[in-house]
């Protein structure tokens, strides 16, 4: 359902020393508020109340399970960019999608937040697309909106080319761009994860 690739990327951007060490499983929010658990999940009152999320306490919050849990999120989010844009999102391929998914699952109603990125993303505009995703953030106490400088540098790392500024295509999806005399290159086998999505797909639904 989504590439390795952004999956990584947003293990990365929402928690390194989770993924890479398995450690600050539940941290501060820098911009105030309930705590984040897992991969970027921000806990909300009745979560916190309750002591779990998706069923899972809150005291065994570990990589395992942080990683079932941003799965769910993005589930979720996936599910929610569908209802709202319809065919214009159905009918992006997965690169497109994941662009939108990303800004979705960080910001909320990616649509409304940024207009003019999510419509270069449905037209196909990549550099348009790329000019438009800078993402800001204002911390605890601070007037300005600061810039959230790794996050995008990682955005654009994961699918725009660092030579030419164009979109490159996350690992495990055919790349649709070639030419006639060119061999499109054969998929990557995801079989491997095929268990645990149905797994979420079940718990989710």
């Amino acid at each position: 359902m989504f590439s390795d690739e952004f999956l990584e990327y947003i293990k990365l951007a929402e928690n390194e020393p989770l993924l890479k060490k398995g450690t600050n499983a539940v941290h501060r929010s820098p911009e105030g508020g309930n705590d984040t658990i897992g991969y970027g999940h921000k806990l909300t009152d009745a979560e916190k109340k309750a002591g779990k999320v998706y069923g899972i306490p809150l005291k065994n919050i570990n990589a395992e399970n942080a990683e079932k849990i941003l799965m769910m999120d993005l589930m979720k989010r996936d599910k929610a960019l569908s209802a709202r844009l319809g065919k214009q999102y159905e009918g992006l391929d997965q690169k497109q999608k994941e662009m939108l998914l990303d800004f979705e699952f960080n910001v909320g109603n990616v649509e409304k937040q940024f207009p003019n990125f999510t419509n270069a993303v449905i037209s196909g505009d990549m550099e348009g697309a790329l000019k438009e995703a800078k993402r800001y953030y204002t911390p605890k106490g601070a007037k300005q909106p600061v810039e959230l400088t790794r996050r995008n540098q990682l955005f654009e790392q994961t699918f725009f080319s660092p030579s030419d500024g164009e979109a490159t295509q996350p690992k495990g999806i055919r790349v649709e761009m070639y030419t006639a005399d060119q061999t499109p290159p054969m998929e990557e086998d995801t079989t491997q994860s095929n268990g645990l999505m149905s797994l979420l797909k079940g718990m989710f639904n």
